[in-house]
């Protein structure tokens, strides 16, 4: 299922202005629910839990367009969040049997994380809803 948002341009481009919030949170609430809630198990608890850990002072993107990157390290699955969280780095101390080839016309949710310290650089993450339906592997 293809991702449309009218608001897909204004979550994507930087700066912090109150469109551009606004835009973020409908964007991520959109995709997820299409993706999560309406896929899923209609979890509205992992859609709601997911939107606290974005930063909706960065650039919230909705692909595959622009597409996402090449590899991505597959996050731990937890009961929290479930399959489908990826991060550009892998975390200190993982193996490198948690990276994974990323096709160019994947469906993908980008956000970044709250800092963990003020002066700290944005952490990216992403959402492939299409490891939950089971068509990437």
């Amino acid at each position: 299922m293809k991702f449309v948002s009218k608001f897909k341009g204004i979550a994507a481009q930087k700066g912090q202005g109150g469109e551009q919030i606004r835009a973020r949170r409908g964007v991520a609430r959109e995709f997820l629910e299409q993706s999560v809630y309406g896929q899923r198990t209609r979890d509205w608890d992992a859609v709601l839990r997911l939107m606290q850990c974005i930063d909706y002072l960065q650039p919230v993107l909705a692909g595959p367009s622009p597409a996402p990157p090449k590899r991505l390290y597959a996050l731990t699955t937890s009961p929290y969040f479930p399959s489908g969280y990826f991060a550009e780095e892998a975390p200190p101390g993982a193996p490198d049997s948690g990276w994974w080839e990323i096709a160019p016309n994947t469906e993908y949710l980008k956000w970044y994380l709250p800092p963990a310290k003020a002066d700290a650089p944005p952490v990216a993450r992403y959402f492939l809803p299409s490891t939950i339906r089971g068509e990437l592997k």
